[in-house]
């Protein structure tokens, strides 16, 4: 009886923090024709392989885009996402600024999947030729009210560092991402970052994450 109570207890408790168990899933990446929309951005997948998928960007606002910078020109920029976590390159006005993953890297991050609590991997990237080391943690569950629904996900912690010479300083960036298996898409993400030496004339061509807001959520997903 004891026991019995103890279990009942527990699951209360567990109820009342609101953690769910998602459902453990390999990454499949989303099929062409997929259109996701956030509150503040949206993208269109364009193609799809299992080595990722090749998705076009729209801004529903400016987003902190640089002094003298058009916001015209943060539309219809194309990525390369991987593992529903990782944008790579970009196209248009700032074509010279690519990040670039080889793949050793990208399969590094796709053994990520199946997501567990408490796993981790760390990362290596290149962006404008300045190497970037970012560890991704899987640091627990929790689930998301959004518009389709509650949504259960896993919560991914990414840590990265670019280190931009002597000179010009270091950019730390923190990102906390709420990834869905049963979607397979980040349902809502936070980015926050720290500039430790650099001045505001570069502040803005750092990373591809830059041109995107710094907190989303998801609104809906149309399949083709």
């Amino acid at each position: 009886m004891k026991r019995l109570v103890a279990a009942l207890a527990l699951s209360f408790f567990l109820i009342l923090l609101n953690i769910p168990e998602p459902a453990a899933a390999g990454y499949k990446p989303l099929p062409q024709g997929t259109v996701v929309k956030y509150d503040t951005w949206n993208y269109k997948v364009l193609s799809s392989s299992d080595d990722g998928e090749e998705i076009e960007t729209n801004l529903k606002k400016t987003i902190n885009p640089g002094e003298g910078i058009d916001s015209s020109l943060l539309k219809g920029l194309k990525f390369k996402q991987h593992s529903g976590l990782l944008l790579e390159g970009y196209n248009g006005f700032f074509v010279n600024f690519i990040l670039k993953i080889d793949a050793q890297n990208k399969k590094k991050l796709r053994s990520l999947f199946p997501l567990a609590v408490g796993k981790t991997v760390e990362v290596n990237y290149q962006f404008d030729f300045v190497m970037t080391t970012a560890t991704f943690a899987v640091t627990g569950a929790q689930t998301v009210n959004t518009p389709m629904g509650a949504v259960k996900t896993f919560v991914i912690t990414e840590e990265s560092l670019q280190d931009l010479g002597e000179e010009n300083g270091f950019v730390k960036q923190n990102k906390t991402l709420w990834f869905a298996p049963s979607l397979g898409v980040v349902v809502m993400g936070v980015l926050s970052e720290e500039l430790i030496g650099i001045d505001s004339e570069i502040a803005f061509i750092k990373m591809p994450e830059i041109f995107l807001p710094t907190s989303y959520k998801l609104q809906k997903i149309t399949l083709p």
